[in-house]
């Protein structure tokens, strides 16, 4: 494979944090894997200079993606998308970074609230979205620091109709990069 897997997080906060800092952690040195954050302002320069640190009941760890912007020039194209903003920042983000999205790409968002799959489709009708789900108590107990609650982690996803085959294609080749 000759260009990276780009995988892209959208709201570095409880859940953005927790699971955008699992791949960074899962992926770190990858040569085929890049993990991108997307955080602004004062959150991104934190995670720049510091990392991201993750707090659970095992233990404490720092980890680092592969870049941290918002500037949708310097991110460049995303293979996966993860979406972890709040509902009433969806529309507006999803329009920010639609240059990012390339043909191929999904889109999972992860926030409270229904239909965000409708509200992806009315700004990007031809764009692979998922649904998913997540069940999980974590918050952003200050810029670069994520603090997980309880040891339910639990992350579901899926995409209804006619698309299921691109989805298991989708997983199956980032399955690939786990060994």
């Amino acid at each position: 494979m000759s260009e990276k897997y780009r995988i892209a997080v959208l709201g570095i906060g409880g859940v953005g944090g927790f699971y955008g800092g699992k791949l960074a952690e899962h992926f770190a040195g990858s040569s085929d894997v890049e993990i991108v954050f997307i955080a602004r302002g004062e959150s991104a320069k934190v995670i720049k200079e510091n990392g991201l640190k993750i707090i659970t009941a095992e233990g404490e760890r720092i980890v680092k993606p592969n870049l941290v912007s918002d500037e949708p020039s310097e991110i460049g194209k995303i293979d996966l998308f993860i979406l972890c903003t709040k509902a009433y920042d969806l529309a507006e983000s999803v329009e920010k970074y639609r240059d990012c999205i390339g043909e191929n790409a999904a889109i999972l968002p992860l926030l409270n609230g229904v239909d965000h799959a409708e509200t992806i489709k009315q700004i990007l009708p031809k764009a692979d979205v998922w649904n998913g789900c997540c069940f999980i108590v974590a918050r952003l107990i200050e810029k670069g620091i994520v603090k997980i609650d309880s040891e339910i982690r639990l992350l579901q996803f899926g995409n209804s109709g006619s698309e299921n085959a691109k989805l298991e294609a989708k997983v199956s080749n980032l399955e690939k990069f786990r060994e």
